[in-house]
């Protein structure tokens, strides 16, 4: 990058730094511009539309019932985990995926999906493969958090970095921050491209896998099995996404809805107030179902979503003590090459509890208050009477068929 160059981009302020010249060099200036262009970034108003929800019926029972799922029993599945994130609003120097989160056992959140993952493997004798794309920030804890834990006893789990981008300040210019750029998690748009290009696709397809499901890291709750979302895929769908009734308007939550006839998601950042808060006729929100990050597709909607050109997303956030733009890419905008997508409304109370602050309703406090409402309902459905105090049930109990429950909640 030339001095004129620079200049040009109002980035003069890297000339005397103190960055290394092989990192300057490696800056995707292209992209850098894209970024720059965005910033303010007009808010997308999209209007809602009932076609966008498409609520579906499994025609297998769920995880909780008295029986395994028939359809589920020895299928070959892949677990996508995208665990990415900083954990900014947490105020916590590691990734929120290993923090200690469990009310009893003080388990951490990739270990309970770790517990599901095996719980379910044993139980269906099912076939599961595992993966998690993690970043720059969070590659090293999160394989550690594995490594010292003989990964969970995971028969198998693959590891992927996405790529950062640069953060820019309030000015439109590059952050330096002790003797680097500040740079951030692209996002989880790329997800698909970055699956590919591990080797990771090849390998799935090639040892069988059907299915894939996709979650986040930080939702306790989160069940990577649910029939609702794996059955259709089965049915000729090729892409299946989880829904819960949005509580009230100043939720920070992306919302669905249909963009040109396509099933996308409108994040909170890029909605104006007025339009979150408005109502139909019958008192429900407008835009009335909140996206999870949770989804299932095929094989085949992952190799097709990789090749997706993807548009950028700015938002303002303020990390290392710096306010700051934050480039990303969604995987809502990769939507659009479902063939037959199908929108699988869940009961926010069973399937959704995130971690994302260290304040408020989505605190670790009140995550594990849900955690703990979840087992004692599960337990109350068995005709059993919750204890008093903090209570934990093993994963596996959310799969074993009603004559094994017993012994696995005495344990």
């Amino acid at each position: 990058m030339t001095i004129e160059a620079l200049s040009r981009l109002n980035q003069e302020h890297l000339l005397n730094s103190s960055i290394p010249p092989e990192e300057l060099n490696s800056i995707d200036w292209e992209t850098v511009e894209k970024q720059m262009a965005l910033i303010p970034g007009d808010a997308i108003l999209l209007r809602p539309d009932s076609a966008a929800i498409e609520p579906i019926t499994p025609t297998g029972a769920s995880p909780y019932s008295d029986h395994p799922v028939p359809f589920l029993y020895q299928k070959r599945v892949g677990v996508l985990i995208m665990a990415g994130g900083q954990a900014t609003r947490l105020n916590s120097p590691l990734p929120k995926g290993v923090l200690p989160v469990s009310p009893v056992h003080h388990k951490s959140i990739l270990q309970l999906i770790a517990e599901k993952i095996t719980a379910f493997a044993a139980c269906y004798k099912a076939f599961v493969h595992t993966a998690i794309m993690t970043s720059e920030a969070t590659d090293g804890a999160i394989k550690a958090h594995f490594a010292l834990n003989n990964n969970f006893t995971l028969p198998t789990v693959d590891f992927f970095v996405q790529d950062s981008l640069p953060l820019l300040d309030l000015e439109k210019k590059l952050i330096i921050h002790q003797t680097h750029l500040l740079k951030g998690p692209d996002g989880n748009g790329k997800l698909f491209h970055y699956f590919l290009q591990s080797g990771l696709y090849e390998k799935w397809r090639e040892d069988g896998i059907e299915a894939i499901s996709i979650i986040t890291c930080d939702n306790p709750l989160i069940d990577p099995f649910h029939p609702g979302l794996l059955i259709p895929l089965f049915y000729g769908r090729d892409f299946a996404a989880a829904a819960v009734e949005r509580t009230e308007p100043k939720e920070q939550v992306g919302l669905f809805a249909l963009k040109n006839g396509q099933l996308t998601v409108v994040e909170y950042s890029e909605i104006e107030p007025e339009e979150a808060a408005g109502r139909d006729a019958w008192g429900h929100l407008l835009f009335r179902w909140a996206n999870i990050a949770f989804f299932a597709c095929t094989l085949d909607f992952a190799k097709r979503a990789s090749t997706s050109i993807l548009p950028l997303h700015m938002a303002r956030k303020k990390t290392n003590g710096h306010e700051a733009w934050k480039a990303e890419y969604f995987i809502f905008d990769t939507f659009c090459q479902a063939s037959k997508p199908t929108l699988v409304p869940m009961e926010r109370e069973a399937y959704f509890a995130p971690l994302k602050s260290s304040t408020g309703p989505t605190c670790l406090a009140e995550v594990q208050q849900a955690m703990m409402r979840r087992d004692r309902a599960f337990l109350q459905r068995l005709g059993k009477i919750p204890q008093e105090g903090p209570i934990e049930l093993p994963q596996e109990a959310f799969y074993l068929p009603t004559d094994r429950h017993q012994d696995a909640v005495e344990r």
